[in-house]
């Protein structure tokens, strides 16, 4: 199943845009005080970002009444030392979560990230994004420049085995987080993070919602209240599993998701679209000598394979 849109009126959505384009340049400036260790950098980062009860009024919302708008940002990290790490099983640094507060109802909409500091050749990160495959539609990679924070998709990095090229496509943090997440093209509805339970929680390909339990003393977080809300916290999840389990409960994305297909493709589309995800996934192209991550790429390309497969007979139809 698709992931689900979340709807942000334009008005909190440029002002969004503008907190985060004002910030950023100021987060640039202090790359080179805290650009000894990547945990300094985005501490910092976050302390930049961090702003709390926005005001926004909304005249021409398409779902509420016209009225008051709150955002807020909030700065948070996963535990990456000691035993048993966050980091270390998920793959992922941090989360970045959007909180909409709608009438009565209440989603939030995350996406995770692992960050470098000028990235060239690092064998680390490529352990890390395979792990990260596992919520693939809602994580991506940043890596901390003097010139640019960038934004990097797991696929890139994967394909790169772990080493930049001149090929790679980044984007600027801010436009990343602006445009990309708050249009909903990547992050995930049902991936959460709850402070209280210190849970991370989401949907799997089969529809069911796990939970896994993690001390997460850090996160980034973006929030937004409309008029008239009551908040509350929705803590619903169908079974709890071990930090051990969790990269058997691949996160629920659709099959064009998962090959990365627009709309309205066509067989030869779809057949490319296949081929370029064999060339990162496939095992002809990798042998890392670690049994989790030859699994999960073994994983993804049963994935891919599937969901070509699904997709060839529904082009047909």
């Amino acid at each position: 199943m698709a992931r689900r849109r979340l709807y942000i009126p334009d008005e909190v959505k440029q002002d969004i845009q503008k907190h985060l384009t004002e910030k950023y340049t100021l987060a640039l400036e202090g790359f080179l005080s805290a650009s000894e260790e990547e945990d300094a950098l985005t501490g910092d980062l976050g302390a930049t970002l961090r702003i709390k009860n926005q005001k926004v009024f909304v005249q021409n919302s398409q779902i509420e009444k016209p009225g008051e708008w709150t955002w807020s940002i909030n700065y948070h990290k996963f535990r990456g030392r000691g035993p048993g790490a966050t980091e270390n099983k998920l793959g992922a640094d941090g989360i970045l979560e959007l909180t909409l507060k709608i009438g009565s109802r209440v989603e939030k909409k995350s996406l995770m990230f692992q960050s470098k500091i000028n990235w060239t050749d690092d064998p680390n990160l490529i352990k890390e994004t395979i792990k990260l495959t596992t919520w693939r539609e809602a994580a991506f990679i940043l890596n901390f420049t003097s010139k640019e924070f960038e934004a990097i998709d797991i696929d890139s990095v994967i394909a790169s085995r772990g080493k930049r090229n001149n090929t790679l496509i980044t984007t600027p943090l801010d436009k990343y987080i602006g445009t990309t997440f708050l249009d909903c093209i990547v992050g995930d509805v049902d991936l959460k993070y709850d402070a209280v339970s210190r849970k991370l929680i989401w949907r799997t390909t089969t529809g069911q919602v796990v939970a896994t339990k993690f001390s997460i003393p850090h996160k980034i977080a973006i929030q937004i209240t409309a008029p008239n809300v009551t908040y509350g916290h929705n803590l619903k999840y169908d079974q709890e599993i071990l930090n051990d389990k969790i990269h058997d409960y691949r996160m629920d994305a659709s099959e064009e998701e998962m090959l990365s297909l627009q709309e309205n493709y066509n067989t030869w589309e779809l057949r490319k679209a296949r081929a370029k995800k064999a060339l990162i996934y496939h095992s002809d192209s990798h042998s890392f000598g670690d049994a989790l991550l030859d699994e999960l790429m073994k994983r993804r390309m049963q994935e891919i394979n599937a969901a070509h497969d699904k997709l060839k007979q529904k082009v047909k139809k």
